[in-house]
């Protein structure tokens, strides 16, 4: 198990090193040499264009180079494993509907088919995108491939990530209902993090919560309901699912 912290320390470390199609950033098979381009070309010539070596060896001779899930299992220690088995082992798996709603959780893993990356808590996802960028950092409405993320999720498998300081709300609430102490604070964290205003203007504690849910926490929640469960209601288990992921 590796820290989501520490993922995107590690992830941060191959930036600007270059894509190879089935590499996974391993001495000496994903280092770009001349001889190893020229096998590699002669193993597919279809992924390993003529123009594709060129680059390579012009920009990155001597580096070590690999695709996105190789990235990913180089991170994790892994053996190589494609993105659709990365993808199949993720938890709390979401699609995309509103970018301005997805979690700024460091490690979490960003997804579209046939290509993966690792989003850094600040925005932005960590890809080894093409041969002709390398490993990048792009914003998530901005993907380097061009082509946007459609889902995102969490290798909970392989990766902590961190854990919410509050405990876990017990309680349902009826709609618009006043929500005070812990578990206003746990919906605060929780969905402040994703990038909502929940009103915390004082008495605010080191995650900037105040522990009082009026109606700017409340209006967060019926956003979260109406993506996640498609209708605005009382704050029980669904809502609380909805939520935290």
């Amino acid at each position: 198990m590796i820290s989501a912290r520490q993922v995107v320390v590690l992830a941060l470390y191959f930036l600007g090193l270059p894509y190879k199609w089935g590499g996974d950033f391993t001495p000496e098979k994903d280092r770009v040499t001349p001889e190893n381009v020229i096998r590699w070309r002669r193993w597919n010539p279809v992924k390993f264009t003529a123009e594709k070596c060129k680059i390579l060896i012009e920009r990155h001779l001597g580096e070590l180079a690999g695709d996105c899930s190789g990235l990913v299992s180089k991170i994790l220690d892994l053996p190589k494993t494609g993105s659709w088995v990365l993808w199949s082992r993720c938890v709390h798996k979401r699609r995309i509907k509103n970018k301005t709603k997805i979690p700024n959780t460091p490690g979490i893993i960003f997804y579209r088919l046939g290509h993966i990356g690792i989003g850094d808590g600040t925005g932005h996802v960590i890809e080894s995108a093409s041969t002709y960028y390398g490993v990048t950092r792009t914003p998530i409405d901005k993907p380097q491939t061009g082509r946007a993320w459609t889902h995102y999720g969490y290798l909970e498998k392989y990766i902590q990530y961190p854990v919410c300081p509050y405990k876990t709300p017990a309680k349902q609430y009826p709609h618009g209902e006043r929500i005070i102490g812990n578990d206003a604070r746990w919906y605060q964290y929780h969905l402040m993090i994703k990038g909502y205003d929940c009103g915390c203007v004082s008495n605010l504690d080191e995650h900037g919560t105040d522990g009082k849910a009026y109606e700017m926490t409340w209006n967060a929640i019926d956003a979260e309901q109406m993506l996640f469960i498609g209708r605005k209601g009382a704050a029980g288990t669904k809502t609380r699912e909805a939520v935290a992921y």
